[in-house]
């Protein structure tokens, strides 16, 4: 009979050996596995290269695909909250802070890429694009597209103050933008005031002197006259904006109490009239028998553009 001392010793040695296999098994399986998809992702790295001569970021991901893509097309994603509010911030009730890295996709040749951060995914396109590779908009490119291309035929229907009030009969908040296009194109910086914080005027503006202004801007059939009162609400703006001057754009008119305001505190009126031949002005040097001509640059997302899709209290993650 064996000593049972020599057992016990033999038995906690398989019992040492099997938790050891159960734990280290898995991980080295684990670790193999890692390694002959690294190994993957190299050679496929290595065959993208080779045919298009743009290296992939290493946080983006490149698998074969069975099918060929001539012109590549590509689907922006964002990062989204699990539980978030509806301007896609953070839920306040919910401690849940995880963040869901919906993946940016791409198809090109027999390639298929992806990737969650949408600033390097785009960056990657705008590189393909730039070598000479064919890859169609994505949604957000074909709306601002859009959005350029209804703005420039905007430019070309201004030979009367109805057709203009028509244009933006069913959104005239698209009349600021309008108004900021023209003052760019008569060399004066303009910008737009976000609706949810206007402070009582829809345009930012500094002329060719480097005057700065604040303007109101609203589009109103010819019978609708713009009163005193209006005015003194852009004015009022001012007393915490401080610019320079004040400018109040309509395509209507003004009352004759409204005019003798405006020359007390020298505002600017600019009415229908004036507005018809700031546009002539504005776009004389363009050739409005033409077709519209957007080039594709035009149409790329800027980095603003990517960060409206990101939730506000998400976008200091990317910058």
């Amino acid at each position: 009979m064996g000593n049972p001392s020599q057992y016990t010793l033999y038995y906690f040695l398989l019992f040492v050996l099997i938790i050891i296999s159960i734990l280290i098994i898995p991980v080295l399986i684990e670790y193999i596995d890692k390694k002959r998809k690294e190994a993957k992702q190299k050679r496929y790295r290595e065959e993208f290269y080779k045919h298009y001569k743009i290296h992939v970021p290493p946080t983006m991901l490149v698998y074969p695909t069975t099918t060929t893509q001539d012109i590549g097309i590509f689907r922006m994603r964002y990062p989204t909250w699990e539980r978030r509010n509806k301007d896609g911030t953070h839920d306040g009730r919910s401690n849940n802070m995880r963040i869901h890295q919906h993946s940016s996709e791409l198809f090109i040749g027999q390639w298929q890429l992806a990737g969650s951060n949408p600033f390097v995914v785009y960056n990657l396109i705008l590189q393909l694009r730039a070598a000479g590779v064919a890859i169609a908009y994505c949604a957000e490119e074909q709306r601002k597209r859009e959005t350029i291309l209804r703005r420039m035929n905007t430019r070309y229907n201004t030979s009367s103050i109805d057709a203009i009030v028509e244009q933006f009969s069913d959104d005239p908040v698209k009349f600021e933008p309008f108004c900021a296009d023209m003052f760019r194109h008569l060399g004066w910086q303009a910008s737009v005031t976000p609706p949810s914080r206007d402070g009582g005027f829809d345009l930012t503006l500094c002329d060719t002197n480097g005057n700065t202004f604040i303007a109101e801007c609203k589009c109103y059939n010819r019978k609708h006259r713009i009163g005193r009162h209006v005015l003194q609400k852009l004015q009022g703006a001012n007393a915490t904006q401080l610019a320079q001057g004040t400018i109040f754009i309509t395509t209507s008119d003004f009352t004759a109490d409204a005019i003798a305001y405006a020359r007390q505190v020298d505002m600017r009126l600019i009415d229908g009239a004036t507005l018809i031949r700031l546009c002539r002005e504005a776009y004389e040097t363009e050739d409005i028998a033409k077709e519209p001509h957007i080039d594709a640059s035009d149409c790329h997302l800027t980095r603003q553009d990517i960060m409206r899709h990101i939730p506000i209290d998400m976008q200091y993650r990317y910058g």
